[in-house]
């Protein structure tokens, strides 16, 4: 028989194609070979990593919101490929990292919400407390409602001399309560030093409609949140030869 019989040939030789490694419909399945990683479950772990700038401010809560959108898609696809992509663990980490992240710091945001509005109500008490101790002349309580920085730098008889007018004057008649408007700032303490709030607080009067409003600093120590200072009542006058005071 002829050595170049066709029916002889091997089987590369009748149809080079069929010497050709084909990869199958279902290449990857049980095999890593052939598998592309999925290219949203590696955008799900880079923004699972920004989720970190959110410590920074609330309007970068939109970072780790798109990383559990774009996680999410990226498991759907790799489900839906049927083996031919891959990446779930990448997708998994930037959704978790996403939601740990983002859900801190929403999670913060609401304890530092809590703690200021605790604040605020004690601050509005404490503005209420002042005026009742006015009415009554009781200016040790008034003076005790003020900080220990405040009562360091004004002495009780000039704190009782600068207050008596608010309990009764010709001009305005008799101090009837005293009141907030409810815009109370508190401000994050700094490091090391007493949390501080401002608000404004209304002197009401008998013969006066409009109430009087004087801007108040608060301090919140050991004791408490207490006043640290009155508006004009209690102006701070710059040291003697400075240029302020010129």
């Amino acid at each position: 028989m002829p050595e170049n019989d066709p029916q002889n040939a091997p089987p590369a030789a009748l149809d080079p194609i069929t010497g050709l490694h084909r990869m199958s419909a279902t290449a990857g399945v049980g095999s890593t070979e052939y598998v592309a990683v999925n290219g949203a479950a590696i955008t799900a772990a880079i923004l699972g990593f920004a989720s970190l700038l959110t410590l920074l401010g609330n309007a970068l809560l939109v970072v780790p919101v798109a990383g559990v959108i774009v996680g999410a898609v990226a498991l759907r696809q790799i489900r839906a490929a049927a083996g031919t992509q891959t990446g779930r663990t990448l997708a998994w980490a930037g959704l978790v990292l996403s939601l740990g992240l983002g859900g801190m710091v929403i999670g913060l945001q609401a304890v530092e919400s809590q703690r200021a509005a605790a604040d605020k109500r004690q601050i509005v008490a404490l503005i209420g407390q002042l005026g009742q101790s006015i009415q009554a002349e009781r200016w040790d309580d008034a003076y005790a409602l003020f900080s220990p920085a405040f009562r360091q730098r004004v002495d009780k008889a000039l704190f009782t001399e600068r207050l008596a007018p608010f309990h009764s004057n010709p001009a305005y008649g008799k101090l009837t309560a005293t009141s907030s408007n409810n815009l109370i700032d508190v401000q994050r303490a700094p490091v090391g030093g007493d949390p501080r709030a401002a608000a404004y607080l209304q002197f009401h009067f008998d013969k006066n409609p409009t109430p009087v409003d004087q801007l108040g600093q608060f301090r919140k120590s050991a004791e408490g949140w207490r006043i640290d200072n009155l508006g004009d009542v209690f102006r701070v006058e710059p040291p003697p030869g400075s240029r302020g005071g010129r």
